[in-house]
């Protein structure tokens, strides 16, 4: 029986491309061929997740009351104009993948600024939000201190979650009213925005281009630095690892195809580098991962310590360049869709390396799911 984790994940999938979900798992590595290296085309990306090209539709009364829409200048035709006039402020190595007309939803007051319109750009590099009648950039974020862009449910709302190295309290309540963790907020500054795209084909187009790039960045990130070959660069997530004296640290927990690293994560002003990890365990050795209804955010992954030892190798030891096995270790995600994501990751590798189902245990339950 298929475990409700992986459906979940495959209802994901399905919700983006608007096809039958696919193994996600990587097969091909960046580290050999430059031709791999993170797509510049919107439409190559689209194309090759099977979506047709879609007109915008949707925000012409408002953009004709900014004066932006006249006849000889309809909706696409802006939209293409000030996509030119974006590129043409960039730097030489940054590129616009996609750019859409949004509104910025508003939780804490109703604004009439919140009813304007705006360009929402993606580059290959950064999230950047424009005033469309002036050209000025009012918010910029690398795609670096992006953790999530998800996609609201049967809305045209797609939700950014980002680092910020100094938040105020009231950003970072909204969060947590939003089904953030509150644990983290001591350990991780992350703020959250909402765009309302003009109809959900456009949001479903967006999502999976940015899926998509942010995963080809990091991609060429980790394995430049973590992940070497014969390896293959799979998932990653920016958590809170619960040490042993009860603290909680910020890591970034990365998956290959055959290891699970705890890297270290340094902060830069825009920027997040992820070049060191603490401590590797094969997949192999993992034992059973677990989760808690009476902790929803916290997920502990327990590994059999003599097969640990066994398996490791100089290139695995880490920062610590020593060979700690320990038989359990807890982290702490975000919200419920990232102890999703990261359980059903950790499990299809597991399948993919042993061909046998890694046990699943909810800590408050007496029988595991094995299944």
């Amino acid at each position: 029986t298929q475990s409700t984790w992986g459906r979940s994940r495959e209802t994901q999938m399905e919700r983006l491309s608007g096809q039958t979900a696919s193994p996600v798992g990587r097969t091909d590595s960046f580290k050999q061929d430059d031709a791999r290296r993170p797509s510049q085309s919107r439409e190559g990306i689209l194309v090759q997740a099977g979506v047709p090209k879609r007109k915008s539709l949707g925000v012409e009364p408002v953009l004709r009351e900014m004066t932006l829409l006249t006849p000889d200048m309809p909706y696409h035709h802006v939209l293409k104009e000030l996509t030119k006039r974006m590129e043409g402020r960039l730097a030489a190595d940054e590129a616009v993948l996609m750019t859409n007309f949004v509104r910025k939803k508003r939780h804490t007051r109703t604004s009439a600024a919140g009813e304007r319109p705006w360009l929402l750009v993606l580059t290959n590099q950064s999230y950047i939000k424009v005033q469309p009648d002036t050209g000025a950039t009012v918010w910029k974020k690398s795609l670096k201190e992006i953790q999530s862009v998800d996609a609201v449910e049967n809305s045209p709302i797609v939700r950014v979650v980002y680092h910020e190295t100094k938040l105020m309290a009231s950003a970072q309540n909204l969060w947590v009213r939003m089904g953030g963790n509150p644990q983290l907020k001591a350990t991780l500054s992350l703020g959250v925005r909402e765009y309302e795209f003009v109809n959900e084909q456009e949001k479903f187009d967006w999502m999976i281009v940015t899926t998509r790039t942010l995963r080809e960045i990091w991609q060429v990130e980790f394995e430049s630095f973590i992940v070497q070959d014969p390896e293959i660069y799979q998932f990653h997530l920016f958590l809170s690892k619960h040490n042993r004296q009860g603290r909680n640290q910020e890591r970034v927990l990365i998956l290959s195809n055959f290891w699970i690293y705890n890297g270290t994560v340094k902060r830069t002003q825009g920027n997040i580098d992820v070049r060191e990890y603490k401590w590797a365990i094969p997949i192999q050795a993992l034992v059973q991962v677990e989760t808690s209804t009476a902790k929803p955010f916290n997920v502990w992954i327990d590994v059999l310590p003599t097969v640990q030892r066994q398996l490791m190798d100089k290139q695995h030891l880490g920062s610590k360049k020593k060979n700690l096995a320990k038989p359990n270790h807890q982290f702490v995600v975000k919200d419920e869709e990232e102890r999703c994501k990261l359980v059903y990751e950790i499990r299809r590798l597991y399948f993919d390396v042993s061909g046998k189902h890694l046990p699943f245990k909810d800590r408050d339950q007496s029988v595991p799911d094995s299944a």
